[in-house]
């Protein structure tokens, strides 16, 4: 619920951009449909050259020139679109970190003394900067591509469902499979991220505290000492790093596992099919894309599981400032400053 609220939280800060933020949304959406569209005009060139081989004439050439110019049209809607999600998603996430940074300013001027006392300087440091540069890379890189994922796969199920729906039954196998593997991992590496960001926040307070303080340090011969903590700090973050890492890094072996599967599943039942004359050569050629354009997004998902999570964990430390009671009033998230 803490996580949701954050969320929410961190949404009003895209609102003044929302118009900005849904172009991008529909240009995504343009652009993973034409992506789908992309084996079924292959396949019908495959097809067209299967019965001319067959037949034994020559291949028609006119209706493959077609075939090109469509392929060649499409390919530059897909390029234009990605472009314009891209540009549009990246201008709404930078102002509205900006506003996110405006307004940790304003509320760190805001705090009575008793926080900063509570709280390394360091640490809260980190909070205005490596928290809020990976809350930006997560919206900036994961969202569009997430928003991609998804519709690539709701638009490929689509397409195989209409070539075989036996087939595409059987197939989507995978992704129930891929979702609960998903969901494991994440479930065991989430305390890890969590303790990542925590310990990198610590190891920066700990650095500017004794940087500041060195004179002091070498006055009373602590050099020792401030080294030894040192190393333990840094110990636990390159080991809590290890175990985020290690166990997201699970994620994308399992699920490739899983496509490659259904993938000779489907390959050997398609062959199978074409030898009988239930589907053409080009549907099974489309059927066997749409499996591997089911499989990249479900990889893209998984491959920015890490980053989604240092992102949950960076948000809540965030806002943990912004929420932090002030010397005048406790902050809601309406009357934050958007621009």
């Amino acid at each position: 619920m803490t996580r949701l609220r954050q969320f929410n939280q961190l949404m009003r800060f895209l609102k003044p951009y929302r118009w900005t933020f849904i172009g991008a949304m529909v240009a995504t959406v343009i652009s993973v449909s034409l992506n789908a569209l992309w084996p079924v005009i292959m396949g019908l060139a495959v097809t067209e050259i299967g019965k001319n081989l067959a037949a034994h004439v020559a291949v028609n050439m006119p209706y493959i020139q077609f075939v090109v110019v469509l392929i060649i049209a499409e390919a530059l809607g897909y390029q234009i679109t990605m472009f314009l999600s891209n540009y549009w998603m990246t201008l709404a996430v930078q102002k509205a970190m900006r506003d996110v940074r405006e307004n940790l300013a304003d509320k760190l001027n805001r705090l009575p003394v008793s926080y900063f006392d509570a709280h390394q300087q360091g640490n809260l440091l980190s909070r205005i900067t490596n928290d809020v540069d990976a809350i930006t890379n997560a919206l900036q890189q994961s969202v569009v591509q997430i928003v991609t994922a998804i519709i690539g796969i709701l638009t490929a199920v689509l397409m195989m469902v209409l070539i075989n729906p036996l087939m595409a039954v059987l197939s989507l196998i995978m992704i129930p499979a891929s979702m609960l593997i998903s969901r494991l991992i994440v479930h065991y590496s989430q305390p890890y991220f969590d303790g990542q960001q925590n310990a990198l926040g610590e190891l920066n307070g700990y650095v500017q505290e004794n940087y500041t303080g060195f004179t002091v340090l070498k006055v009373f011969g602590q050099e020792e000492e401030a080294t030894t903590a040192f190393k333990q700090v840094n110990h636990r973050l390159a080991e809590q790093g290890f175990k985020a890492a290690f166990i997201s890094g699970l994620m994308m072996p399992l699920v490739g596992m899983t496509a490659n599967m259904t993938y000779a599943a489907m390959a050997t039942l398609g062959g199978l099919y074409v030898i009988n004359g239930t589907i053409a050569l080009g549907n099974l050629q489309a059927f066997i894309q749409y499996i591997w354009q089911v499989n990249q997004p479900l990889s893209t998902i998984t491959q920015l599981a890490g980053v989604m999570q240092s992102a949950g964990a960076a948000t809540e430390r965030v806002f943990e400032i912004l929420n932090a009671p002030d010397q005048k009033s406790l902050i809601r998230p309406e009357n934050y400053r958007h621009n």
